[in-house]
């Protein structure tokens, strides 16, 4: 939808200062004429963009222009804020809930506790330690190692952490296993002994689709009884 991709516009250069329309294009799946269009839409709601040409050129957001509502909603911060509160229900750190304080507070925000999602599933305690180890770990692009749980056994794995994945009510961790040689899916509540390790890696060229299909996740989904890190 449209307003989706303006806002995501928005949200990447705010948070990466300058960006080309090829990249940006690029990113939203969309043309760069598409982009431009964009821009000019963003500019008669009030966000004033520049445009800069040549070598080192890209779109921007005017220095010293601060973004409040114009663009976002009640709805949409209701939304937002929505998400985040799901995020903060796994990672234990309250970061989350800091990050929707600064956020602006329109009319309708007293609506915002309509919609509860809750990603802990039953191991929200446990799991949490795991997935933030697991999240700086995909940041950094730092090798993990674990003992995963298989029905034909228990092997030990040093693995390039891609992302955090949560489908069909449970969490996995998507990379690239050296062991195996080959992207593997791994559910987090049959991963013991997790350690990221100092040493880093490069992210290879070859990543695969942002999806993960419902037959992977089945593959990963066997039912175990162990539920620790």
């Amino acid at each position: 939808m449209t307003i989706d991709r303006l806002i995501g516009i928005v949200a990447v250069l705010l948070r990466e200062g300058q960006v080309t329309a090829g990249r940006l294009a690029e990113r939203f799946e969309v043309s760069a004429r598409t982009i431009h269009r964009d821009v000019d839409r963003l500019c008669r709601a009030g966000i004033p963009l520049r445009t800069a040409r040549g070598a080192g050129g890209g779109i921007s957001i005017m220095e010293g222009y601060q973004l409040d509502g114009t663009v976002l909603t009640d709805e949409d911060r209701g939304a937002i804020l929505a998400g985040l509160r799901s995020l903060d229900s796994v990672s234990g750190t309250g970061y989350y809930r800091q990050l929707m304080e600064k956020l602006p507070q329109g009319a309708g925000s007293a609506g915002d506790d309509c919609v509860l999602i809750d990603l802990s599933s039953w191991y929200g305690p446990v799991l949490a330690p795991g997935l933030e180890a697991l999240k700086d770990a995909c940041a950094r692009r730092r090798l993990v190692r674990f003992t995963y749980t298989a029905p034909g056994g228990d092997s030990c794995r040093l693995v390039e952490p891609d992302r955090l994945v949560f489908r069909w009510s449970s969490w996995y961790l998507h990379g690239w296993c050296r062991d195996r040689e080959g992207w593997r899916l791994f559910k987090l509540n049959r991963m013991l002994s997790l350690a990221v390790e100092e040493a880093s890696f490069s992210p290879r060229p070859a990543r695969p689709a942002t999806w993960v299909s419902r037959e992977k996740v089945r593959s990963a989904a066997w039912m175990s009884p162990v539920y620790r890190l």
